[in-house]
């Protein structure tokens, strides 16, 4: 009698634990249900922000997964016009949404490619390409050179910021902010370790600080003397222009190859100039006492 009263409670355990596995199973299901559930509502949020929301607003957010899918929506509609404004759509502190992204960082593999994506179809817009690529916002005065430099994006993107607009690379942020190129704030926060960007960037500055040099060494030759026809050498036009004597005689020397016809000579001799050519450094002035 007792092994038979042992073995009905054996049953109705048995009984219950079936029951207990059957709750938890149901429970389970249940998770399941609205796991499923949750990554449908966020599919569908998602989509509703591709199709709503700007590109601008989605940078903004940090969404830049989403602002890639929305890049890729507006290609595909083909409405240039449209695909034109959200590129260069600025916020409020006339943040593009380039800025953006560089701004938050270049890690995640949407970041990486997006940017090259906004360059590759933004250039076919020049004016308003090179005036983003040379935007200094008010609150920072740093290009998207400047934050891919801030930000240690890589080199590949580096590299494409520096050939869609090398100017950005003598252009410094704001005062507040340490008055530095894109070079000084990378070698300020991540030249250590980093040599081939620091060679890079070193590299790329030099050379563009040598070409704007001489660039603006030729039109001052081109304006005196060929615009204004002044004479090579003249202390009166020298006096007149309100140059140095020193400055107005390499002018000069240009001068008087461009009224002579002997280009070549003159591209030669600019050849040699702006060789140790730096970006002036700031320099605080004392104040003179009242």
């Amino acid at each position: 009698a007792g092994s038979d009263e042992a073995s009905h409670e054996d049953s109705e355990n048995d009984d219950d634990d079936d029951e207990s596995d059957d709750n938890n199973d149901d429970e389970y299901d249940d998770d399941d249900a609205d796991s499923e559930e949750y990554e449908t509502d966020d599919e569908e949020e998602s989509s509703k922000l591709i199709q709503t929301k700007t590109l601008l607003f989605l940078c903004q957010e940090g969404q830049i997964r989403l602002a890639r899918q929305r890049l890729q929506l507006l290609q595909t509609e083909n409405n240039l016009d449209k695909l034109q404004k959200e590129i260069f759509q600025m916020g409020h502190d006339k943040n593009y949404p380039l800025h953006e992204v560089v701004m938050g960082g270049t890690l995640e593999n949407s970041s990486k490619t997006i940017v090259p994506e906004l360059l590759e179809i933004g250039k076919q817009w020049k004016g308003p390409f090179l005036v983003m690529l040379n935007a200094q916002p008010p609150s920072h005065a740093r290009t998207a050179l400047h934050w891919a430099a801030w930000a240690n994006a890589s080199l590949e993107i580096t590299r494409s910021l520096t050939m869609a607009n090398p100017e950005a690379l003598i252009l410094k942020d704001k005062k507040s902010h340490g008055s530095r190129t894109p070079l000084e704030i990378f070698k300020r926060y991540h030249g250590k370790g980093n040599v081939k960007k620091v060679s890079f960037l070193e590299t790329s500055t030099q050379l563009w600080t040598q070409h704007r040099l001489r660039l603006a060494v030729y039109k001052a030759s081109l304006h005196w003397f060929r615009h204004n026809s002044c004479l090579p050498f003249d202390k009166k036009g020298r006096k007149e222009a309100g140059i140095t004597p020193k400055n107005w005689f390499y002018l000069s020397v240009l001068g008087y190859c461009l009224q002579r016809e002997m280009e070549p000579l003159l591209w030669r001799i600019l050849g040699f100039v702006g060789g140790k050519a730096q970006i002036a450094k700031l320099t605080n002035r004392k104040r003179r006492r009242s």
